[in-house]
C-alpha cells in the first residue's frame, strides 16, 4: 500500500511512494516482473500502478489516492480494466 506507482525513465524507473520518489536501477519491465503476484498493474507503456491506491477508474484515465492521474494506454486498457475489476471483486468478497 505504500507504493503509488512506477514511472519509466529510459533504462531506469522512478518509484513513487507515500514517503517520496526513488530512482530504481532497473527498467519498468524488470520492476513489473519483480512485482508479479502483487496488486501492481501495467496501465500504460510508461506506468505501473498499485491497484490498492486507485481512487477512481474512468474509461480513459485512472486517478490515484495521491491525486496522480494517468491515461490508459490503448494496448493495456482492456486487460487492465478487467484485471482491476477482478481485483475489486476479490477485495469485496474478502471483506464479507
Amino acid at each position: 500500500e505504500d507504493i503509488y506507482y512506477f514511472e519509466a525513465a529510459g533504462n531506469y524507473t522512478y518509484l513513487f511512494t507515500k514517503d517520496g520518489k526513488l530512482l530504481v536501477c532497473e527498467n519498468l519491465k524488470a520492476c513489473q516482473d519483480k512485482m508479479s503476484g502483487t496488486p501492481i498493474l501495467r496501465i500504460h507503456k510508461s506506468y505501473l500502478i498499485n491497484m490498492q491506491n486507485v481512487k477512481k477508474w474512468e474509461s480513459e484515465q485512472v486517478l490515484l489516492m495521491n491525486d496522480a492521474r494517468f491515461s490508459l494506454g490503448r494496448q493495456y486498457k482492456k486487460e487492465a480494466r478487467n484485471t482491476y475489476l477482478e481485483f475489486v471483486k476479490d477485495w469485496a468478497q474478502r471483506r464479507r
